[in-house]
C-alpha cells in the first residue's frame, strides 16, 4: 500500500505542476487551448523538470505559443540534443518546428540529433514524432 500511496502522491505533484503551467493559457470558444506568451519563462524552467511528462508538456506548450516563444529556442535545442528521454527530444524538435523561422538558430542542433543514427531511429519510432 505504501508504494501505491507514493505513486499517487507523485502523480498528484506532476498534475499540480502541469496545471500551474496551464493557468498561463485560456480555452477559446472553439475549445482549443490558447497559450499566453507570458508563461514562456515558466515553460523554459519546466524543460529542466525531473519528470519527463512535465518536460514533454512544456515543449508541446512552447510549440503552441509559436514564434512568440523565440526565447525558448536555446533551451529546446538543448533538449533536442541532451535530454535522456527520446519523447522529450522529439517533442522539443516538433516544438522548434512549430515556433517557425525564428527558431533557425536551432537548426544545427536538430541536424546533429537527426544525423546521430540512434537518435534518428528513436525519433522516427517515437509516437511524438507524428504529432
Amino acid at each position: 500500500m505504501f508504494v501505491g500511496g507514493v505513486r499517487a502522491q507523485h502523480e498528484q505533484q506532476v498534475r499540480s505542476r502541469i496545471e500551474a503551467l496551464r493557468r498561463g493559457g485560456t480555452v477559446a470558444d472553439d475549445g482549443q487551448f490558447r497559450v499566453s506568451p507570458s508563461i514562456v519563462p515558466s515553460l523554459i524552467t519546466a524543460l529542466r523538470d525531473s519528470n519527463p511528462n512535465v518536460r514533454i508538456f512544456s515543449a508541446t506548450t512552447l510549440g503552441r505559443v509559436g514564434s512568440e516563444a523565440r526565447s525558448a529556442v536555446p533551451a529546446l535545442a538543448i533538449a533536442v540534443t541532451d535530454d535522456d528521454n527520446v519523447d522529450v527530444r522529439t517533442t522539443a524538435a516538433t516544438a522548434l518546428g512549430n515556433i517557425g523561422p525564428v527558431a533557425e538558430s536551432a537548426l544545427s542542433a536538430l541536424m546533429k540529433a537527426f544525423n546521430d543514427r540512434g537518435s534518428r531511429r528513436e525519433f522516427l519510432s517515437s509516437p511524438y514524432y507524428a504529432v
